[in-house]
């Protein structure tokens, strides 16, 4: 579906297509290294809590505004999270397949065994929380580390290519204890740079 994950993001998506934001990667998204503006929660003018409860949500992140140069700085920000799901959904439905969540669910969360999960949607038939709002049993959760844990593979079958694993599991450039989208579990430290 993705080309590369070095591609302009505004190649996938056309509110970007002709935006400096259209510049940022796919990988600078899933490195939270995107520049895009970070809301703090409790700002007074509410913006960080526009993106968790709009009825449009892939509309309110595709607003955010640059703060920095994307790839300079680690910020941990879930408009990231929306973006890329977006584009992913949008890449899909593009080439006549299902959508993200459909493709992760027959895919990745079945094949692992899980029950169903539920997600949390913008309004009904709308577009879910990428960031957030996936809600399942804990025994589903631990199957996802056990299988980054196995290198991609669940019983007996491989669900994600080794490569991918080590790509997600592998240090970003701004941030060690960041890779592909997810912590990477160093060692205890007695305060850990978050944002």
């Amino acid at each position: 579906l993705i080309g590369s994950l070095d591609d302009p993001s505004g190649k996938y998506l056309s509110e970007w297509a002709d935006d400096p934001r259209g510049q940022i990667s796919i990988r600078q998204l899933l490195t939270m290294q995107s520049g895009l503006r970070l809301y703090p929660f409790g700002d007074p003018a509410g913006e960080s809590m526009k993106l968790m409860f709009a009825s449009d949500i892939n509309g309110v992140a595709l607003k955010t505004p640059l703060q920095d140069e994307p790839g300079g700085v680690f910020r941990y920000n879930n408009v990231n999270s929306q973006i890329v799901g977006a584009i992913i959904d949008r890449a899909a439905k593009a080439k006549g397949m299902p959508g993200f969540i459909d493709m992760l669910h027959d895919d990745v969360w079945c094949p692992l065994g899980n029950g169903e999960a539920a997600l949390w949607l913008d309004r009904e038939g709308g577009s879910p929380h990428y960031f957030a709002g996936a809600f399942a049993r804990a025994a589903d959760w631990a199957r996802i580390g056990e299988l980054f844990r196995n290198r991609g593979k669940a019983n007996g079958q491989r669900i994600v290519s080794p490569e991918w694993v080590d790509a997600m599991t592998s240090p970003s450039a701004k941030n060690a204890a960041y890779g592909l989208h997810i912590w990477l579990g160093k060692a205890w430290q007695r305060q850990r740079r978050y944002s």
